[in-house]
């Protein structure tokens, strides 16, 4: 969410409003391994776009800001919370480990934004 609100902030420095799921996407997937320059390209590319004139965005950049600061302070509280200590997984993984789990198929759907296909662990019964 950092990044789709930081890529965000940059489309509207460049003139732009991005609306529609695309350019979410490359914001979080393409952010980090794409130059600025890049990105912006990509962006316009595959986001439905509205003219920065047509919104107030003063506004919108003081409550784009204000949300950025509130995902950063929230990304530095969870940022010791690693999987090795994260209880709730380690819970999680010990049950997937256990019977009548062990030795059964398991489906665990997750939310990861834009992929949707990442496992929470690689465990192979048998």
């Amino acid at each position: 969410m950092l990044r789709i609100h930081e890529s965000f902030l940059k489309s509207i420095d460049e003139g732009f409003v991005r609306g529609g799921r695309g350019g979410a996407v490359i914001s979080f997937n393409g952010s980090d391994t794409l130059e600025e320059a890049d990105l912006m390209d990509a962006l316009r590319a595959v986001s439905q776009r509205y003219d920065a004139k047509d919104f107030d965005t003063d506004t919108l950049r003081k409550h784009i800001a204000h949300d950025i600061a509130l995902l950063k302070t929230i990304q530095k509280l969870v940022s010791p919370i690693t999987p090795e200590k994260d209880a709730k997984l380690q819970i999680l993984k010990a049950l997937l480990i256990s019977k009548p789990l062990k030795d059964a198929k398991r489906l665990i759907f997750t939310q990861y934004a834009g992929h949707g296909k990442i496992p929470l662990c690689h465990l192979n019964p048998k």
